[in-house]
């Protein structure tokens, strides 16, 4: 790394570093949020709640191959949620930097907490780091083993915790092809299920530790389907089967998660991916974060994994605000290889 380059990581790195600086003394400042509090009161209503996402994004790398490093619009967001008389609710989120437009769009019916029945285009149940949404995401990107999960989809599905059990559910049928056409590819479905255990761990105090430890199945049989990291249009069969487990204990974070793939397409060789993901987060000062995370994603068994370590640092300087800061380190790799990501985002 000559001395410019250098200098370059480095002014980025101390430009984070004023941003939090400044950032402390605003929140240190202002730590209730009245013009928050305004806002949902006149913006958060039962039957409308009004959902806003902005985030952008840098990157630096030394060797970069695409000529990309610089600064970009991540995310817009606008969502749009609500709940009627007899439990009809609904859901719409579109996302102004990308293609299509339309996120979700789902309404749902809302028997009891035991059953309820959603209709339309939403997240698949299945993985935990594909189901955090994206403000709320522990690093700037997810880890690679998201790529593996059916994605966003148009079908039905059942969930709802289990009477009695400290026990959720989610099982639906869906296309299979994302939202490609707003068409099935083929006559055939997509079925997955996530059953997740949601022990109380708090000891009877008002405290926000949780425990999740959850399994996940999906199987189809595709026509013509965009795999990610497989196959843009994959044709043939996919099984998936993953665990995961997320522990929020005092000021600790843990996480893990697993997901192995089977894809057998109509003329090739099958794959079988294997992915994995473990994470420690402490927070610290009430609204820093440290973290580290081992992220690893191989294709098939006959190939070498895509291994890396990332250290992050989060911080919240309000309710509705959030930086984040990446170092990301490929195993494999040289310095030259390693990159840096920021985030800033404004998200409710």
């Amino acid at each position: 790394m000559n001395n410019n380059q250098g200098k370059t990581m480095q002014n980025l790195i101390k430009l984070f570093s004023l941003i939090i600086f400044c950032s402390s003394f605003v929140y240190a400042q202002y730590s209730e949020n009245p013009l928050y509090d305004e806002f949902k009161d006149e913006f958060s209503k039962e039957y409308l709640k009004i959902g806003l996402l902005v985030q952008v994004g840098g990157l630096y790398q030394y060797e970069q191959p695409n000529g990309s490093n610089g600064f970009e619009l991540s995310n817009f967001r606008l969502k749009l949620s609500g709940e009627f008389d007899k439990g009809i609710g609904y859901m719409v989120q579109t996302a102004f930097t990308g293609s299509p437009a339309i996120l979700d769009a789902r309404i749902y019916y809302k028997i009891s907490k035991a059953f309820v029945v959603d209709a339309g285009l939403y997240k698949t149940p299945f993985s935990r780091e594909f189901l955090i949404s994206a403000a709320n995401i522990d690093f700037v990107s997810r880890a690679q083993l998201a790529s593996l999960s059916p994605n966003r989809q148009i079908g039905v599905q059942a969930r709802g915790v289990i009477p009695g059990t400290v026990l959720s559910y989610a099982a639906g049928v869906f296309n299979g092809n994302r939202f490609s056409n707003n068409q099935n590819d083929n006559n055939e479905f997509l079925y997955t299920g996530r059953l997740a255990l949601n022990p109380d761990i708090t000891g009877g105090t008002n405290n926000n530790d949780k425990l999740e430890i959850a399994v996940n199945v999906a199987q189809s049989n595709d026509g013509n389907v965009n795999v990610s990291r497989i196959d843009p249009n994959f044709n043939g069969k996919r099984f998936l089967v993953g665990g995961d487990t997320r522990l929020e204990y005092n000021n600790w974070l843990l996480t893990a998660e697993a997901i192995y793939g089977k894809f057998e397409p109509a003329v090739g060789s099958e794959f079988k991916p294997f992915s994995y993901q473990a994470t420690v987060g402490y927070m610290f000062l009430d609204n820093f974060q440290g973290l580290v995370r081992w992220d690893s994603f191989k294709l098939d068994k006959n190939l070498d994994p895509a291994d890396q370590v990332i250290v992050g640092l989060n911080f919240w300087p309000s309710q509705i605000s959030q930086f984040q800061l990446n170092y990301v380190v490929p195993t494999k790799s040289t310095p030259k290889e390693h990159r840096v990501l920021v985030n800033a985002q404004i998200g409710f």
